[in-house]
């Protein structure tokens, strides 16, 4: 995975240490994610699309705040905070 740009997971429960996802991952694509928030521990420097449309159980981004900066608020009223 040292090469992936791009990762479209789709209706599917992922665990583990996110922390070994590739860096220069540019487009993460999630639907129907089932997790609460994301990990912490997933660092995305490069990230420019981040889709987790239809994610029922998502309440927030992150845990706590790590600066990261929502450019679109497309179809992020499901959260109780960013």
């Amino acid at each position: 995975m040292i090469g992936l740009h791009a990762l479209l997971l789709d209706d599917c429960n992922i665990e583990g240490d996110f922390s070994k996802w590739p860096k220069k991952l540019r487009m993460l694509s999630w639907p129907c994610s089932p997790i609460l928030e994301l990990p912490t521990t997933l660092n995305l420097p490069n990230l420019v699309v981040l889709n987790l449309s239809q994610s029922k159980n998502l309440t927030c981004l992150w845990a706590q705040d790590i600066g990261i900066q929502v450019q679109n608020y497309q179809e992020i009223h499901l959260l109780k905070y960013l």
